[in-house]
């Protein structure tokens, strides 16, 4: 009846939009558009009953956001980003979208600052106390720099003890986080024993081909660690 209801005023349910969906997304799922919609991408009407309907519009939103994942491997706070003044047909130079979100990707989760920032500046912007400092470095989760003015870090290992202060929130703590500097240390001896004789070949021309290919090689096992993930939210929501 339900179903019924929304085909007339030309909406449809979150299954028939994963039946709609899927021959272009395999891996679309319920779960993944709910996932979404909780992460402010998507923001779709619902029924008194509390159903989603989704119109037109939302399901063109939806693929853009499927298509922006699949061909360019891009987090999803990028595509936030993306997406907040995007309209339904929206037409762009294609050369033009492939160089902005290839640049997007290249600095995807990279904010101020750019340079290295004194540890204690750091801390202080982020909410942390040295103890936290040092329990993510006995972990090997973290780099600290001596500089000549003293501890340092670096922008990425800034923006690591950012995530950090938000995992915090949740109760995780640094010795729970080793699984992922073990498998981040795996990923990278993997990738070495693939590019590593490339990268420092003789020819300039060959070693730019290869930091492509590392690129892109990195894009594809972020992917497939981020398809896993998913795969494995689908499976404890279904348990």
């Amino acid at each position: 009846m339900m179903m019924d209801k929304l085909k007339k005023a030309g909406r449809c349910g979150i299954g028939e939009a994963v039946k709609r969906l899927r021959p272009k997304n395999p891996s679309i799922s319920i779960s993944k558009i709910r996932y979404l919609e909780d992460e402010g991408l998507l923001s779709v009407a619902r029924t008194k009953g509390g159903y989603r309907q989704f119109s037109e519009n939302d399901l063109a939103r939806l693929e853009e956001i499927l298509r922006l994942q699949r061909d360019y491997f891009l987090p999803l706070q990028v595509i936030k980003k993306k997406m907040v003044d995007w309209t339904p047909n929206q037409e762009k130079d294609p050369d033009r979208l492939k160089g902005e979100l290839s640049k997007d990707a290249a600095n995807a989760g990279q904010e101020a600052p750019v340079q290295p920032i004194e540890l204690e500046e750091a801390l202080k912007r982020v909410g942390l106390k040295m103890d936290d400092v040092k329990s993510l470095a006995n972990y090997s989760l973290l780099n600290i720099d001596e500089t000549v003015d003293g501890k340092a870090l670096s922008p990425v290992n800034y923006q690591i003890i950012k995530v950090y202060r938000a995992l915090k929130g949740f109760g995780i703590e640094a010795r729970h986080l080793r699984i992922y500097e073990n498998f981040s240390n795996k990923e990278i001896n993997l990738v070495r024993q693939i590019l590593a004789p490339h990268l420092r070949h003789n020819s300039k021309k060959k070693r730019e081909q290869s930091k492509k290919e590392l690129n892109k090689l990195v894009g594809l096992t972020d992917k497939l660690q981020q398809l896993l993930r998913e795969r494995a939210i689908e499976q404890l929501k279904l348990n």
